[in-house]
């Protein structure tokens, strides 16, 4: 297995080389979640020495995990409000909005007492991204856009890169975005949730395209998305918030990996309104599962090399079992994700 994309790229998050083929246990271990640590925590992050950074908004405090250990390493409370997304740099910089009732962006250090006030901001921040250049996304669900502050430089204003600050969903505008991602190519994508979609937005481009849920040219109903990360050939991974679970594209569709009931509850392999995800350096996902109060990991189980896969009408009366098959609606037509076994290794 490769997942050395991250650490060729300097991103501070895992971004693995994910086969079309590989699949995930339906049965996740709960790593965050009992005791006093159950907790609704909304944002995930995690670095690429797998520590764990989450926010809680019962407590108004960041948490972090070293190597997945059950006890927080480390608990930083420092006159947050409701924060709802965060980011964390190289230098272990954690970005963390604080807009609920003190209208900024915040920066914290892993051993802070007190925080930096980075830029204020109108309204929570309930997404945010730091691109390689240094600009820092916020995605503003009440004012319906995502806007971007530069770091560096001398330009400290925010501008708006997505949405028109009023509801639609027409190409230009946004309802209620969540989760934001930006690639390589500093193309945006926003988990555009009232709009039952994923956009994005081209570099410098106020249109966007919609790549997952309603209007997008493949037929798959998302519910709620909330959360969005790209793997290292610019798959999506998509928190389905209200269908409560975590899907995927692949070349020609989408197909579910956690959750795949659609029914929430509280079994291993159930999620109830899941908010955002994140990889950790073997490919394994971790989910903030909101109304379960914990955070899960479903861990990789399969990753072939090979990465040729091919679509075959589904026939109910084939007894082959000499592959590995995932059923997905594709254009109202069932068909199978086949993965042969001399790929499997």
């Amino acid at each position: 297995m490769r997942f050395l994309f991250s650490y060729l790229l300097g991103l501070s998050f895992n971004q693995p080389n994910i086969s079309l083929c590989s699949s995930w246990s339906p049965n996740a271990s709960t790593i965050v979640g009992e005791n006093s640590l159950s907790q609704q925590y909304t944002a995930i992050f995690v670095n690429t020495q797998n520590t764990i950074y989450a926010a809680s908004q019962d407590n108004d405090q960041i948490l972090i995990w070293n190597n997945k250990s059950p006890i927080p390493t480390r608990n930083i409370s420092v006159n947050l409000s409701n924060p709802g997304s965060l980011f964390v740099t190289n230098n272990e910089d954690i970005y963390v909005d604080n807009g609920f009732s003190n209208n900024r962006v915040d920066k914290l250090s892993y051993n802070a007492t007190i925080s930096e006030r980075v830029t204020g901001v109108n309204g929570s921040c309930t997404g945010l991204f730091i691109d390689s250049n240094q600009s820092l996304y916020c995605s503003l669900m009440k004012s319906h856009r995502v806007v971007k502050h530069e770091l560096e430089g001398t330009a400290k204003m925010w501008t708006s890169v997505a949405g028109t600050g009023c509801p639609g969903p027409v190409p230009n505008a946004l309802d209620h975005p969540h989760g934001i991602y930006v690639d390589i190519d500093f193309s945006l994508y926003v988990a555009d949730t009232y709009n039952n979609r994923i956009q994005r937005f081209a570099f410098d481009k106020s249109d966007g395209s919609t790549v997952a849920g309603f209007g997008s040219s493949i037929h798959f109903l998302l519910n709620r998305p909330t959360g969005i990360v790209l793997d290292a050939d610019n798959y999506l991974f998509i928190v389905d918030s209200h269908n409560h679970r975590i899907v995927r594209s692949t070349q020609d569709g989408f197909r579910c990996i956690a959750g795949c009931s659609s029914t929430p509850g509280s079994n291993p392999s159930q999620l109830r309104y899941p908010y955002s995800l994140a990889f950790d350096k073997s490919g394994n996902i971790l989910v903030t599962d909101m109304q379960n109060r914990r955070i899960q990991l479903f861990r990789l189980t399969s990753n072939p090399r090979g990465k040729s896969i091919y679509y075959v009408r589904l026939d109910i009366r084939s007894r082959t079992r000499s592959f590995l098959t995932d059923a997905i609606l594709f254009e109202r037509r069932l068909f199978v994700l086949s993965c042969s076994k001399e790929n499997r290794k």
